[in-house]
């Protein structure tokens, strides 16, 4: 009899410290779940911040493409003005060249 309540003694002491052991790892997982849950929630905003960076710098190079265009355009007038110009000015000046043989006195 001494031997059956040395072994209950014994094996309610193991369970006991299974039981402890058990919450342990129980609070030890609720603890990792809480971790996950705010690792999840960095990562989730994140995520949002960096879409929403991309929609800026998406949007950033679509004005920059747009302004390169307008830059390209009124470059191509200004270059056709200059070409007109160039060409009005060697009119002129072969109109000058041509008269100044012709003025009296020279």
């Amino acid at each position: 009899m001494e031997f059956i309540l040395e072994q209950q003694a014994a094996l309610t002491a193991s369970i006991q410290q299974l039981q402890a052991e058990g919450a342990r790892h129980q609070a030890e997982i609720e603890r990792h779940s809480r971790d996950l849950e705010v690792h999840t929630g960095w990562k989730i905003e994140m995520s949002r911040a960096l879409q929403g960076l991309a929609s800026q710098m998406q949007e950033a190079f679509r004005e920059m493409a747009r302004h390169h265009n307008a830059l390209a355009d009124r470059m191509a007038e200004l270059a056709a003005h200059q070409k007109r110009t160039d060409e009005n000015l060697s009119s002129l000046v072969r109109t000058v060249q041509d008269i100044l043989p012709r003025l009296p006195g020279q």
